[in-house]
């Protein structure tokens, strides 16, 4: 196996920008979409539990319509549960760290970049291998930190 050629300009378009814009921007605006998506189902889940609650509330209190009463109670105990479930699940899937770590990433690589279009060289070997390098750690950190937070424990409930 042969080693791979070195490091040249085109490590920016086709490692960096890459990272960017194949993978970090685009998993990042897929978890804010997630993310959105399952905050509005919690949303109306919660209005639609509430506004059962009431006319369930206010038809027994009328002492009229007492079934309606009583089977949108259970309903209400439902909505609830489902509620619970879907607000436990974008927890655990970590949505919002998602978005925050892929967009950090993104923007640190960018900086990275636009530093080096304004004080680069590609003549000076010290500052492309420190170029390279803070690129390289920036994709490092974010992997790092994903798989970390992953694999934390939740807390063992008493």
């Amino acid at each position: 196996m042969s080693p791979p050629p070195p490091l040249g300009p085109d490590y920016v378009d086709r490692r960096v920008r890459q990272q960017i814009d194949g993978y970090y921007r685009p998993k990042a605006r897929l978890n804010a979409t997630r993310l959105k998506v399952f905050r509005g189902v919690e949303f109306a889940l919660g209005v639609a539990g509430t506004a059962l609650g009431a006319l369930a509330t206010y038809f027994s209190s009328q002492g009229t319509q007492q079934a309606f009463a009583t089977t949108s109670s259970a309903w209400v105990a439902v909505i609830t549960t489902v509620s619970a479930a879907v607000a436990t699940h974008v927890i655990a899937s970590r949505y919002e760290f998602l978005v925050m770590s892929y967009y950090g990433t993104a923007s640190r690589l960018e900086d990275l970049v636009n530093n080096w279009k304004i004080k680069g060289d590609p003549h000076d070997l010290d500052r492309w291998s420190d170029f390279v390098k803070g690129c390289e750690d920036a994709i490092s950190v974010e992997n790092e930190s994903w798989l970390a937070k992953w694999m934390e424990k939740e807390p063992a409930i008493k």
